[in-house]
């Protein structure tokens, strides 16, 4: 291989590498929080206080809107990756070390037998998370269920 194509080989690995987004620092990075499912079910996973249809926390109900369409799916040991699109800095600003994002985790089972009502008033979630930034830091940004 000609030293040209090594470089670029090697410029677009860089460009593409962890290592780069580090050295561009927190206001270019998007952070991505990693859902893993050890269960033996399908499970569907929302992030509540991020997204428009989002409430105010402490809440303990669910909200009046069907969430559990927007929901992501995970199949049984599988994981996924969720970026709210914003970068590192802009979530930190945004949600403070003290806010807390709320995380619902439902069986594929539930939402595909129940309607939203019997849902919200069932309260028929598998896990409901809590987590600060400084939680999802400490986590390493990784969810695991259960």
């Amino acid at each position: 291989m000609k030293p040209r194509n090594n470089l670029l080989l090697l410029l677009v690995f860089f460009l593409n590498s962890c290592l780069f987004l580090d050295l561009l620092g927190p206001e270019s990075r998007h952070q991505i929080i990693k859902i893993i499912n050890n269960s033996e079910i399908e499970i569907a996973f929302y992030p509540y206080t991020i997204l428009p249809i989002g409430g105010l926390y402490p809440d303990t109900l669910l909200p009046k809107a069907d969430i559990g369409r927007y929901c992501s799916k995970i199949e049984p040991k599988h994981q996924w990756g969720w970026s709210p699109d914003l970068t590192d800095k802009q979530m930190r600003e945004q949600f403070g070390e003290a806010d807390t994002l709320i995380f619902f985790v439902f069986s594929v089972e539930t939402l595909n037998k129940y309607t939203w009502e019997e849902i919200r008033e069932g309260y028929k979630i598998l896990k409901r998370y809590d987590l600060s930034i400084q939680n999802l830091d400490s986590l390493n940004w990784t969810i695991t269920y259960p």
